[in-house]
C-alpha cells in the first residue's frame, strides 16, 4: 500500500497518468456496481496513513477479527511495528483485543454482539421455559468462526450483555416462564425422581405413575435436564441432583475411611442395583470426584 506508480505509453511516448497502489480488488469495478467504487475509495483514503490502513484492514477482515500475522502481510507492516500500532488503536478505543491473539474493530464487535443478542432473544421467544441457549447451539446458528465467536461471547459476558445460567447463555432480563400445566408436570416428575434417588424412574414408570403422556414426559425431562435438576449419567439413565450430591458424599466418606472403593461395593453404599450403580460411579469419575484404576476408585487429587 501507498507505493506510487506511473503509466506511460511507449509510442508515441507520453505519460498517461499515475497514482498510488492501494490493494488488489477481487472484482472489476463496474458502473453497475457503485458499492465497489465506494469500497475502493475507502481503501484509498485509508492507505494515505499507515495506522489508518491497519485500522481498515482490521475492520474489513472477512472473519470479523484477525491475528497479527495476516494483518502484517495484508498491511505490509513488520510485526514489531504492527504490535506498536495495534496498541495505539486499542488505546484509542478503535480496536479490541480478543483471546487467542485476535483483534476486532469496535464497530464490528458492536455489530456481532447485536447479532448474537438477537439470536439469543429469538431463542427466548421460541423457548420461554428454557434458561437459555446452549453455547454450541448459538455458535452453530451464528455462523461465526469459533475463535471469533468465543471472543465476542466473552466480551458480552464481561459487559453483562449475556449471562450464564445453568450452562446456558441468556439475556440478563430473561426469566423462565412456565404455563401452570407445565409447572405441574415438572413438579410431578421431579417429585418422582426425589422419591427414588438411587432407583430412578424411566419413561414408562413416569407415564404409569403420573398419567402424563410419553411425549410430554420427554419434554419435561428435557427441561429438567436443561435446568440441571436432573443429570444424565448415560444415554438412558437420569438422576436427580440430590442423588448426585448424596452419592458423592457417601463415596467420599467411604474412600476417606477405607482408602479406596471397589466397583462392586458402590451398589451396597447406595442400596441399589448394578444397573444404576455402575453408570453413576462412572459419572463420578467424569465430574472429578474419583479416579479409576482398573475396578478400583480413589479420590481424585485436587
Amino acid at each position: 500500500p501507498a507505493d506510487r506508480f506511473i503509466i506511460r505509453r511507449l509510442s508515441p511516448a507520453n505519460t498517461i497518468g499515475g497514482g498510488m497502489i492501494v490493494e488488489a480488488i477481487e472484482q472489476r469495478i463496474k458502473r453497475s456496481r457503485p458499492e465497489l467504487l465506494t469500497e475502493a475509495k475507502a481503501r484509498a483514503d485509508a492507505a494515505e496513513s499507515e495506522i489508518d490502513f491497519l485500522e481498515y484492514c482490521i475492520k474489513t477482515t472477512p472473519d470479523g477479527a484477525a491475528a497479527q500475522q495476516p494483518l502484517s502481510l495484508r498491511a505490509k507492516i513488520l510485526p514489531e511495528r504492527l504490535a506498536m500500532l495495534i496498541d495505539g488503536l486499542i488505546d484509542s478505543g478503535k480496536v479490541l483485543a480478543l483471546s487467542g491473539n485476535l483483534f476486532i474493530h469496535t464497530a464490528t464487535a458492536k455489530h456481532l454482539e447485536q447479532t448474537l443478542a438477537d439470536l439469543v432473544g429469538q431463542y427466548h421467544s421460541e423457548n420461554p421455559q428454557s434458561p437459555g441457549i446452549g453455547a454450541e447451539q448459538l455458535h452453530q446458528v451464528s455462523g461465526l468462526a469459533k475463535n471469533v465467536y468465543d471472543g465476542v461471547v466473552q466480551l458480552m459476558l464481561s459487559a453483562e450483555k449475556l449471562v450464564q445460567r445453568k450452562s446456558c447463555l441468556a439475556l440478563p432480563e430473561h426469566r423462565e416462564d412456565f404455563e401452570p400445566a407445565q409447572r405441574s408436570r415438572l413438579d410431578a416428575v421431579e417429585s418422582l425422581f426425589k422419591q427414588r434417588l438411587f432407583n430412578p424412574p424411566n419413561i414408562d414408570d413416569i407415564v404409569a405413575q403420573t398419567g402424563i403422556s410419553a411425549d410430554e414426559v420427554q419434554t419435561t425431562l428435557h427441561i429438567l435436564t436443561e435446568q440441571q435438576t436432573l443429570a444424565r449419567v448415560d444415554r438412558k439413565i437420569l438422576f436427580h441432583r440430590n442423588a448426585i450430591s448424596e452419592a458423592a458424599r457417601r463415596l467420599k466418606a467411604h474412600i476417606e475411611k477405607e482408602g479406596m472403593l471397589e466397583s462392586v461395593q458402590f451398589k451396597y453404599l447406595l442400596d441399589t442395583t448394578r444397573k444404576y450403580a455402575i453408570p453413576l460411579l462412572d459419572y463420578m469419575d467424569k465430574i472429578g470426584v474419583t479416579t479409576r484404576r482398573g475396578n478400583t476408585r480413589y479420590l481424585k487429587s485436587r
